[in-house]
């Protein structure tokens, strides 16, 4: 497993997302030249496994994930992710529209930043560059 956080002088965000909706709006604002300005790169994958095959390639600088997605969803991505000494610097969020009901499961974690879904621009791009 690569540990290559950024590539061309970017930082490499993974966004694991099912939601084509909040997935093309991810990609709307990462296009937003006063947001991104050249820093990140982005690839979205539609879940948990499809994530995980991306870290195992090439760890990011950051990962975004859903909770509820199929295959594999973003608790038990995040239980891989965590366990895993390569990716002890990798920034992870977590969006949900349900996050009230993983409160027990995610605060174990103390390396994870939450966002409710629906979330605005201003606080998506604050949940990144935070």
């Amino acid at each position: 497993m690569e540990t290559n956080y950024e590539k061309n002088g970017k930082k490499n965000v993974l966004l694991a997302e099912d939601n084509p909706g909040i997935r093309g709006l991810v990609e709307r604002i990462f296009k937003i030249k006063e947001f991104n300005n050249n820093q990140y790169n982005l690839k979205i994958v539609g879940n948990g496994k499809e994530a995980l095959d991306e870290i195992e390639r090439d760890v990011p600088y950051m990962l975004i994930s859903d909770i509820e997605m199929p295959i594999m969803n973003g608790l038990e991505l995040l239980e891989k992710v965590n366990s895993n000494e390569k990716c002890k610097c990798l920034k992870i969020g977590i969006m949900s529209s349900n996050l009230d009901m993983y409160v027990n499961d995610l605060s174990k974690y103390n390396n994870i930043k939450t966002l409710k879904k629906p979330f605005a621009v201003d606080g998506f791009i604050k949940f990144v560059k935070d």
